[in-house]
């Protein structure tokens, strides 16, 4: 039993070790903006209670600005912690690490169940290596709670096909429910899960197996739609990307050049290049009934890949796909293995290992830099003005973070708008890379005090709040 158990052990420690780097780090990194948002809602929670049809930011003017978001798991969990172990970075990271570490769990228990425990070990470790997994899976945003429910979820149906019972099956359509409030995207593990429904019910009696496959989605279809119906200004950002995806065939956000995304985000980030070369053959020599729910879900992936990824090029929507990866590529490792290839099998190890290994030494670090300037521009700020809303020139809401301070966010200073910021009670305006008009420029030189602090930053004081030089 101790031999047994060692090697699961050792990946988990390696992969919280892994997630653990930075830990206490402020959140201005790679991904400051979504984390900004994240840790938003959470702040709120810790200060102001928790209440999980009203989640609010920073952004969008003095507040209170509830949006339409996520299904808060995380971000209520960590409140509560907050006021046990009191609110740090460190505890944030942390919860993340938890449910990115209840993720494995489920995915070791799925593969052992459905291929033995050596898949279970080689996916376990893929997925504890992958540079992509490693970073967001430390990071303040929702993806932890999406991978711990989205596998959970698959575990659950796995475990009721080898041993149905009404009481797994609840369980199981509950696990998927959470997944999908918890993110959007688990809306795609519906395929692979209906293969495993298929194995105890009949395709030809749909009412077996359509209510565990569809009730799970309607409390995340309600749950968006009342928090996009209570979302103040622009803040049902759901509905308007779902609009643009279906109506505007140009609409993309992200970098632009999608060959270099797919290299970079999908192939080194979330496959490490060694997942990659493993997978195909992962597939190939996988038994048939898993090679059934297996294709479904790399099909559905390739579906989410190809219409949402494709024209929302953020790497974190690359997440979903590791797990995958990590399964066939483990698949792969075992059949090489277990064929007693003698030279084949440990040289395909050390390749593939070695090349996620390198992956990560070439992808990681730009990750994790830090913004500081930031940092030292919202103190800035709150030096200047200590209270009141303020104008920040950029969509990253990572300053209002910083400074924890309500504002807008814009890529475009006009003397219009800056008079109706105004009027709304705005203190502050600090250009950073917006434009600012000709009306704009002469609108602030006649209304706003020109500072700039130790770092070049410009800062614009309005009139109306009684200041002190930065």
């Amino acid at each position: 039993m101790v031999r047994r158990i060692w090697i699961p052990v050792t990946i988990m420690l390696l992969f919280i070790a892994l997630r653990s780097y930075h830990i206490g780090a402020p959140l201005l990194d790679h991904s400051d903006w979504r984390q900004s948002d994240t840790a938003s809602i959470t702040r709120f929670y810790y200060l102001d209670g928790i209440n999980l049809l009203r989640p609010q930011v920073l952004y969008d003017g003095p507040g209170p600005n509830y949006i339409q978001a996520e299904f808060p798991i995380g971000e209520a969990l960590t409140a509560e912690l907050a006021h046990v172990v009191g609110w740090s970075n460190t505890l944030l990271h942390s919860v993340a690490i938890g449910l990115s570490a209840i993720s494995l769990i489920a995915l070791y228990l799925l593969l052992h169940q459905e291929f033995g425990a050596s898949v279970a070990a080689w996916g376990a470790l893929f997925y504890a290596l992958s540079p992509l997994a490693i970073f967001f899976g430390r990071a303040v945003q929702p993806e932890p709670a999406m991978m711990c429910f989205g596998l959970l979820a698959l575990w659950l149906f796995s475990a009721w096909a080898h041993r149905p019972s009404g009481g797994r099956l609840l369980l199981a359509c509950l696990a998927f429910a959470l997944a999908i409030l918890a993110k959007l995207p688990n809306a795609i593990l519906g395929l692979p899960i209906l293969f495993f429904l298929l194995r105890r019910f009949s395709w030809k009696r749909p009412g077996q197996w359509v209510w565990p496959l569809g009730l799970p989605y309607i409390p995340a279809i309600l749950y968006t739609a009342a928090a996009g119906l209570g979302a103040t200004g622009q803040g049902d950002f759901v509905t308007r990307i779902l609009i643009a995806l279906f109506t505007q065939p140009g609409w993309q956000e992200g970098t632009s050049a999608i060959t270099a995304f797919w290299r970079h985000n999908l192939l080194a980030g979330v496959a490490g290049w060694g997942m990659a070369l493993a997978a195909p053959l992962g597939l190939l020599v996988c038994d048939r009934r898993g090679r059934i729910w297996m294709a479904a879900w790399g099909f559905a992936l390739l579906i989410w890949c190809v219409v949402v990824v494709s024209r929302i090029r953020q790497d974190y929507y690359l997440l979903i796909c590791v797990p995958w990866f990590a399964a066939t590529a483990g698949i792969a490792m075992e059949w090489l293995w277990r064929t007693k290839r003698a030279v084949l099998a440990p040289i395909a190890s050390v390749v593939a290992v070695g090349l996620i290994v390198l992956s990560a030494v070439q992808f990681l670090p730009p990750l994790y830099r830090l913004d500081e300037g930031t940092q030292v521009l919202a103190q800035a700020m709150d030096r200047v003005c200590p209270s009141g809303p303020v104008v920040v020139g950029t969509e990253n809401p990572a300053l209002l973070y910083a400074a924890w301070r309500h504002g807008w966010r814009t890529s475009v200073v006009g003397a219009r708008s800056l008079g109706a910021w105004l009027a709304e009670g705005a203190t502050l305006v600090v250009p950073l890379g917006a434009s600012i008009t000709r009306e704009g420029q002469a609108w602030l030189t006649t209304h706003a005090r020109r500072l700039t602090d130790s770092e070049g930053s410009v800062l614009y004081v309005l009139d109306d709040c009684r200041t002190t030089t930065a």
